[in-house]
């Protein structure tokens, strides 16, 4: 908020309404102050959706902006009052001016005349006053024509004023009186201005009181690393990592609940180990929370408002009188934190429904508090221990201890194991926390790493698609132009390179194929049987085996229509229960070797050249899809077809061998081919 610039100005405010003349620093105090209302007045509202509460509070302050014009043109940055402040005073100020300017020529005429220069001390014009003069020797004082007005502490030089100076000397002290008279007049008329808005600026200064109190809360909010408390009726304290808001440096925060079903905390523990500390900020925190203040504790905090709020402090060194009136306070029903060293009350919560336990911790080992506040559990207070380091007399501490009550022993050796127990608890369910947070941090982790590899997966697929519809389109334009090539010169070379780009577009279709699969479960078979079902992993398909593994390591496995010879890396054994399940059918795919595919080729009725090109297309396929012999059917006729069938397949790679059909198989309208085995 912008505050800066507000003066306390209520004193100069009434004195103006009661008629008094301001001086003119309380009138610019007026004006930087009505400055600073219309400025942060601008500034709240412009944010009203986002401070509904402050811009509705600067609804009550006013603006003056003819008042800080009025003060703003009269007087300067320094107090000063301008000559613009009025016409008259202007002309009276360059009068003035003139005049004196006047005096002074008159007066170095006369240094300069010789017969005064031989009685001046220096050829100086010195103010004495309101006058301006010169020093005179004081032998010469007689001579001079003119008045003394002082002399020096040793007497030989008098400050006179030439008689012939004085009736301009005289006429520069009515333009300086005449400057004072209007200077009062411009302020008692400001003044009247400021008396006849006091009310409303009363009003404002009430608005400013706020707003800076609203500012004050806010920094000291930010001092403190404060938040804001949830605030109930129910008289139930929760403060989360509270502080002390006094302690300064590494502060120790302490978790304390008071109030609902538990009532009355009593806190032990060994001295300066931060009982009286916990109180003092249960105490100021309730305080803080009801004047408006954030508190220095955990947003999730919670304070309740309560009608009174007592300390009390008793050092009767009586516990009877204690004991009582601890009793009284939890018997009126009032939420009770109180400190104590006395066994009886520790044991209170253990009888006592709505009492609770609560301690500052002692390191044993070091003998050192660690300020930490343990709620649930009594403490003790470490008084031997504490002399034995402090340098007591081991006489008088061993005295001591067996003065303690046999009553008093056995309590402390209780409360001792209970808190061994607390601490043993503490530890574990630290070691739970730390095991809940990592467990917490490696989901978290793999949860990322799932979502990275969906991306990943995602962009690869994106990326395969891409490629593979820009692998068909160049093979669609390559298989044109050769298929265009090979009708306008046949022959065999054409044939082969054809052949060849189709095997490298299947081998491309296989790879990409291989890539978008993920990796097959289980490990390939190692003692595969005739007749066993698998699993064919590059095809996605099940088989049934008809022959085992041969010299190359491939089987001969029957896969829907298709008599396919698979590499056993590529086969997986079914489980009985997949393995009696129907087999499915084969999907489409493309240039790869699961094309369903007959064993028969029919070419009747088209001309030679065209079943040679689907001939040959043909002898491809089938040697891809792991067949051993095909049938083509050409038909008798002329005989031309049957010709140019078997001349092609006279020249082609993949043929071992071919015949005519016997008359079983078609007779010489069909051709049987051997193909070549891999």
């Amino acid at each position: 908020l912008p505050v800066g610039g507000i003066h306390d100005i209520r004193d100069p405010v009434h004195r103006a309404s009661i008629g008094g003349v301001l001086a003119a620093q309380p009138l610019l105090d007026i004006r930087d102050t009505a400055a600073a209302a219309r400025a942060l007045k601008g500034f709240v509202t412009a944010r009203r959706e986002a401070v509904p509460v402050l811009a509705d509070l600067a609804g009550s302050v006013v603006v003056f902006p003819d008042l800080e014009e009025a003060i703003g043109e009269a007087i300067g940055p320094e107090g000063e009052v301008l000559d613009g402040a009025s016409p008259e005073l202007a002309r009276i100020r360059r009068d003035r001016r003139t005049a004196e300017a006047r005096l002074r020529d008159r007066l170095d005429e006369l240094l300069r005349t010789p017969a005064i220069a031989r009685m001046l001390r220096e050829a100086l014009i010195t103010p004495r006053g309101d006058r301006y003069t010169v020093p005179v020797r004081s032998e010469f004082r007689h001579q001079f024509p003119g008045i003394v007005h002082d002399q020096s502490s040793s007497g030989v030089t008098v400050f006179m004023e030439p008689l012939a100076v004085v009736p301009l000397g005289n006429r520069v002290r009515e333009l300086a009186a005449a400057e004072r008279d209007e200077v009062v007049r411009i302020l008692a008329a400001l003044s009247g201005a400021v008396g006849a808005a006091a009310g409303d600026l009363a009003i404002t200064l009430e608005g400013l009181g706020a707003f800076d109190l609203a500012a004050a809360k806010a920094r000291l909010s930010l001092e403190m690393r404060g938040s804001s408390p949830r605030l109930n009726a129910g008289g139930a304290l929760d403060l989360r990592g509270a502080r002390h808001p006094l302690l300064s440096g590494t502060v120790v925060p302490i978790d304390v609940r008071l109030g609902g079903e538990r009532r009355t905390l009593i806190i032990t523990g060994p001295n300066t180990g931060g009982k009286t500390v916990t109180l003092k900020t249960l105490g100021l925190l309730t305080l803080m929370a009801q004047a408006g203040l954030h508190v220095p504790a955990a947003p999730e905090s919670e304070v309740a408002v309560f009608p009174q709020l007592y300390a009390d402090i008793g050092d009767e060194q009586s516990i009877e009188q204690n004991l009582s009136t601890f009793s009284s306070h939890h018997n009126v029903g009032a939420c009770t934190a109180v400190t104590t060293h006395y066994n009886e009350l520790k044991a209170m919560p253990y009888t006592h429904p709505g009492m609770e336990n609560a301690s500052v911790e002692f390191d044993e080992a070091t003998l050192r508090p660690t300020f930490r506040l343990l709620i649930g559990t009594p403490g003790r207070s470490h008084a031997f221990a504490i002399a034995e380091r402090l340098g007591l007399d081991p006489r008088i501490v061993a005295q001591a201890r067996s003065a303690l009550s046999r009553q008093d022993a056995d309590l402390a050796g209780v409360f001792q194991s209970v808190a061994a127990e607390r601490d043993a608890l503490l530890r574990e369910r630290e070691a739970l926390a730390q095991e809940r947070a990592d467990c917490g941090r490696l989901r978290a982790e793999l949860e990322a790493a799932a979502r990275r590899l969906e991306e990943d997966r995602r962009q690869f697929f994106e990326r395969a698609q891409a490629e593979v519809r820009s692998l068909v389109r160049r093979g669609r334009q390559e298989l044109d132009t050769l298929l265009a090539d090979f009708r306008a010169r046949p022959s065999q070379d054409t044939a082969q390179r054809a052949r060849l780009h189709l095997r490298d577009l299947a081998h491309a279709s296989d790879a990409y194929a291989a890539q978008g699969r993920p990796a097959p479960p289980g490990l390939p078979p190692e003692d595969l049987r005739t007749g066993e079902r698998v699993l064919v992993v590059s095809l996605g398909q099940r088989g049934i085996v008809h022959a085992a593994p041969d010299s190359h390591g491939e089987v001969l496995v029957q896969a829907g229509p298709l008599a396919l010879r698979v590499p056993v890396s590529d086969l997986r054994r079914l489980p009985p229960g997949e393995a009696d399940s129907p087999p499915e059918p084969l999907p489409a795919a493309g240039l790869g070797k699961a094309v369903a595919l007959s064993a028969t080729l029919d070419v009747r009725g088209l001309r030679a050249e065209e079943a040679v090109l689907e001939l040959d297309k043909y002898l491809d396929d089938a040697t891809l899809a792991g067949f051993n012999r095909v049938t083509v059917i050409h038909g008798k006729g002329t005989g031309a077809l049957r010709q140019a069938v078997a001349a092609h397949l006279s020249r082609h790679p993949e043929v071992a061998a071919f015949r005519l059909g016997a008359e079983s198989e078609g007779g010489s309208g069909a051709t049987i081919v051997d193909l070549r085995r891999p």
